[in-house]
Parts: structure tokens; C-alpha cells; sequence
């Protein structure tokens, strides 16, 4: 059961501030609603003057160093090469066609002259260079120039479900966008470091998988980043220098620095974002802070004013907070009397409820875009665990007790205990 929290604070009234407009060449959606495909496409052959198998040609979406790619692997058997490969992927009304409806290999937007000739070779396309509401969603088509083990020459097409309408041989594929697919929520976590380095990580809760999604240089030796929180609408994600408490952004799926906001007046080992704001805890007073930002002339952010919005009751030594969905609720966990609890906050009633979970003492929190409240912690090992958490009753549900980097150049290790915890967007 709830117990209610006696203290006394004053409210100050939470001021407006200016939102950022929203940036759409920020993409959310790596895969720019084609992660329903990811793992569905089976190889096709690869046929040389129409009617000799001489490889396959496999198309696929994928995730790489979080950027979501559709992929086109050619791969020659048989004592088969390559000497030029030509690939399609967009609008079917886009594809380069004559006027008898033939394809025009010299345009296709993505080409490659092999030299030495190669066996295999692997064409990457950012999802969100593709169309999204297109109807199929997009097109693709695979072209090769190939060479048999006995000096012959072919032109060689993907074998597909359409013909071109032209005379001449050949095929093309759709995909086909889906608004909902299968939708991975996901969240960002900070590694504990101080060596001056923002690691931060994509932890993919649905599939209980964890991928290094950033490797940043900010600060020098001995210098700790906590404080996360992320701004779904443009982009962003903040960060904050815990020794010195400058408050960082970068846009987190686009090509920018990390740029300097300012320094907040108190100590934010702990952080979230709603609506225009950064909140965090002061870990030297328990207050609850709202940060208003704005945007100069320049377009670059900076601070307004931060506003103490109330305080945290009793001596609980916060871990971490999170807003739910709809920005009415914060939920507080921290170390209060050698139990963990979640404290719910009524920003409304300024009112404090909480519970008592069973949960490591390191764990952090945040709102998955699914609507559930997740915690993530280090076992005794240092394997994460993710569990969901119900508000009400504080009863936990295990979604994986060993979530592991699965980034493709570290290969499968476990991660150190983060510093915080971020939601992130559906994808």
C-alpha cells in the first residue's frame, strides 16, 4: 500500500517558456517505418542471361551504430564475379525507365565498378532516404555485370515479383511502409565513466538488447556525465558534466557537436525532459527543478531560469526520475532508510505518495513510448536487468536479467551500470 508523505513546500507557478520549433531533418525513426522488415527478407537468386544461377542477392533492414539502413548483399557462387553492380531503392514513379519502359542502369542511384571483380559486395541506404507513405512504400531493383569461370560475360538481374514493362529482361521488388509494424520501444542509457567520454547506449526493451550508440569526446580525465533526459520532438539529448554541472545537448541521430547550454545552479545526477523543460533533483537539497530553455536568434539553446518547483520529502537519496506519459505524474526512485522506493508526485496536488520495491539499490527509471515503467539495473556480475515496474503495487515483471552490448564492433560484452536512464521514441 501507498504511504503518504507529510511535508511542507511552497509551489512556485511554473512559467512558459519557448519551444524550439520542431526539426523534421532530425529523424526519430531510424527505420522510417520500415522496422516491421527487419529479419523477413529471404535471399533471391541472382540469374545471368535470364536463366543461370550465379548468386543471390539479399535484401534486408538493419541496424548499424543506431542508424537503420535497408541493405542489398550480393553474393557470386560457381566461380562467378562481379565487375559492376547497380542498384535501385525509391519511388516506383522515380525509377529510371526509357520510354519503352526499359531501365536505364546508369542512373540508378546507387553504383559500384569493381576492381579488382569481387564475389560479394553489400550496398547500405539510410531508411530515411527512402519515401515513407509512398504506395508500395518503395522500390528496389539489383543489376550486376558478371563473369564466369570460363571468360563469359553476363548482365545479371535479381530475380523479383514485377517485370519492367519494357521489352527487356529483368525485375523489381516493393516494400511496402507499415505506420505500425511491430513497434520496439526503446530507451537511452549513460555508462558510468569519467574519463571524459559520453557513451551512451540504445536499450532495446522489447528484444532485451543493448547497442552502443555513441562514443563522444566532451570532457577530459576524470570527468563524470549524469543528468540524462531526451527531446523526443526535436531530437535532442541532454547531458550534464556532474563535477562541474555545465548542462550539454547533442542532437542524437543527427551530425552536430555537442553544444554547451549553460550551468545549472545545482547538482543534477538524476534528470528528465517534458515539454519544453529539463527537471532534475539537486542532490544537495532534494529540490525539484524545472529548467526553461529557449532558443537564440542563432538557433542555439540556452537556459531561461531554473524554477524549484518542491521539494523531495525526508532524506530519500534519489537514483533517478521520470514524467509518465501524460506530464501530470512524476515518479521518484531513490534510497530511503536502507529499503528502495518509488515516490509518485502529483505536480497538480503537489502531493507525495510511496512504495516500497524490491529492486538493486543502482536501479534507474524511465517511461517506455509503450506506456510502462521500466527499471534498469546491474546484477552482482554486471549483467543489466530490465524489469517492469507497476506504479500502483510495485510489482515487477522480468524482461530479461542479462541484456548485453550487442554493438557490432565490441561484439557481445557486458556494459558498466548506468549513470541514468532516458526514454526514447517508438520505433
Amino acid at each position: 500500500m501507498k504511504k503518504a508523505l507529510l511535508f511542507i513546500a511552497v509551489i512556485a507557478v511554473i512559467a512558459g517558456c519557448t519551444k524550439k520549433e520542431v526539426n523534421n531533418d532530425s529523424p526519430i525513426d531510424i527505420f522510417n517505418g520500415y522496422g516491421h522488415l527487419k529479419g523477413s527478407e529471404p535471399a533471391a537468386t541472382l540469374w545471368a542471361g535470364k536463366n543461370t544461377d550465379v548468386g543471390t542477392v539479399t535484401y534486408g533492414i538493419e541496424q548499424i551504430d543506431g542508424v537503420g539502413y535497408f541493405t542489398a548483399t550480393y553474393d557470386l557462387t560457381g566461380g562467378w564475379t562481379m565487375s559492376e553492380s547497380h542498384l535501385y531503392a525509391g519511388p516506383l514513379g522515380d525509377m529510371p525507365l526509357n520510354k519503352p519502359g526499359n531501365p536505364k542502369i546508369g542512373r540508378f542511384p546507387y553504383a559500384e565498378d569493381h576492381s579488382p571483380n569481387v564475389t560479394t559486395y553489400t550496398y547500405y541506404v539510410n531508411c530515411n532516404d527512402l519515401p515513407e507513405y509512398e504506395d508500395p512504400g518503395f522500390t528496389t531493383a539489383a543489376h550486376a555485370v558478371v563473369h564466369g569461370p570460363n571468360g563469359q560475360e553476363e548482365t545479371a538481374w535479381r530475380d523479383g515479383d514485377h517485370n519492367f514493362p519494357g521489352k527487356r529482361w529483368g525485375w523489381y521488388d516493393d516494400f511496402y511502409y507499415d505506420d505500425a509494424g511491430n513497434p520496439i520501444t526503446v530507451l537511452y542509457g549513460t555508462e558510468y565513466t569519467n574519463d571524459g567520454y559520453l557513451n551512451v547506449y540504445l536499450l532495446d526493451v522489447t528484444n532485451g538488447t543493448i547497442t552502443h550508440l555513441l562514443n563522444e569526446l566532451v570532457g577530459s580525465q576524470g570527468t563524470e556525465f549524469d543528468g540524462t533526459a531526451f527531446d523526443e520532438e526535436n531530437g535532442y539529448f541532454y547531458f550534464v558534466d556532474y563535477n562541474t554541472s555545465e548542462l550539454y545537448y547533442i542532437e542524437l541521430y543527427g551530425d552536430s557537436d555537442v553544444v554547451s547550454i549553460g550551468t545549472l545552479n545545482g547538482v543534477a545526477s538524476n534528470a528528465t525532459y517534458y515539454d519544453g523543460s529539463y527537471y532534475y533533483v539537486d542532490a544537495n537539497t532534494n529540490e525539484l527543478i524545472q529548467v526553461q530553455l529557449s532558443v537564440s536568434d542563432d538557433g542555439s539553446l540556452y537556459i531561461i531560469s531554473e524554477v524549484v518547483i518542491s521539494t523531495v520529502p525526508f532524506s530519500v537519496n534519489v537514483n533517478d526520475i521520470a514524467f509518465d506519459l501524460s506530464g501530470n505524474t512524476m515518479y521518484i526512485i531513490g534510497n530511503y532508510n536502507g529499503t528502495v522506493q518509488l515516490i509518485e508526485y502529483d505536480l497538480g496536488s503537489d502531493t507525495y505518495s510511496s512504495l516500497d520495491i524490491d529492486v538493486p539499490t543502482n536501479a534507474q527509471i524511465a517511461f517506455g513510448s509503450d506506456g510502462s515503467l521500466y527499471v534498469v539495473s546491474s546484477g552482482s556480475n554486471g549483467e543489466v536487468i530490465i524489469e517492469i515496474i507497476d506504479p500502483d503495487t510495485g510489482s515487477s515483471t522480468l524482461i530479461t536479467g542479462n541484456a548485453n552490448d550487442n554493438d557490432d564492433d565490441n561484439g557481445t560484452e557486458e556494459v558498466n551500470p548506468f549513470t541514468d536512464l532516458a526514454p526514447g521514441p517508438l520505433m
